[in-house]
């Protein structure tokens, strides 16, 4: 353990795996050397934590950035900006955007794009579509993918797979991670005539009810 850090953040309340622990941190070369009673170490710089909890970096596994085609609602710069300055050190983007980030090209692009432009490390979702089911297995190990993100509830585009056959035949398509927007499409489209465009008592929460989301997450146990 060494005596001497780059960084030493002293006397904070640590949350760690096991629970809660009053600690100080000990960094090296951007690195936790040490987490423990440090009273004795010296370092460059020293932050004193005492009253504060000290986190790892938080990552946000759902986070929608709207580049490409959206930018003015949340771009990729101002949100990782905004993920830094919050404790995020990493989020997973949504593929719901404007054109979907449904394919290979697409998935090239913005992670080039990413890579240019981000504040913090960012993972993509590719899109599930009936159309490239069968190509995800292929697609979720393209560069920069987290994961494939279905949604079986009205979306982007051709972002929609709500029948039990297309969900089964997208969770036999690959092996990684899938994430699921569980809305039931059957449900919301006959609620839809309960939406009046600029009345806020039928707005999403009225429309798109806590009962579309449970019956969306039942089904994706039954398949």
């Amino acid at each position: 353990m060494a005596d001497r850090y780059e960084l030493l953040i002293k006397g904070g309340t640590c949350i760690l795996p096991w629970g809660e622990v009053s600690a100080d941190v000990g960094v090296v070369a951007g690195r936790i050397q040490a987490i423990g009673a440090l009273g004795t170490a010296t370092a460059e710089r020293t932050i004193e934590a005492t009253g504060l909890h000290v986190l790892p970096g938080l990552i946000d596994p759902h986070v929608h950035l709207r580049d490409p085609g959206d930018p003015a609602i949340e771009s990729i710069p101002t949100g990782t900006r905004a993920a830094i300055l919050g404790g995020l050190t990493a989020v997973f983007d949504m593929p719901n955007t404007a054109p979907s980030i449904t394919n290979a090209e697409q998935i090239a692009w913005k992670q080039d794009y990413v890579e240019r432009v981000a504040w913090c490390d960012m993972g993509l979702y590719v899109g599930g579509t009936r159309a490239n089911t069968p190509n995800l297995a292929t697609l979720e190990l393209e560069r920069g993918v987290c994961g494939v993100k279905v949604f079986a509830g009205s979306s982007t585009g051709d972002l929609m797979i709500e029948d039990d056959p297309s969900l089964e035949a997208v969770m036999r398509s690959g092996h990684r991670r899938i994430s699921f927007h569980s809305e039931d499409e059957y449900r919301l489209q006959e609620r839809k005539p309960m939406f009046k465009r600029g009345d806020p008592f039928s707005d999403h929460a009225v429309w798109r009810d806590v009962e579309c989301a449970f019956l969306g997450g039942r089904d994706m146990q039954d398949v």
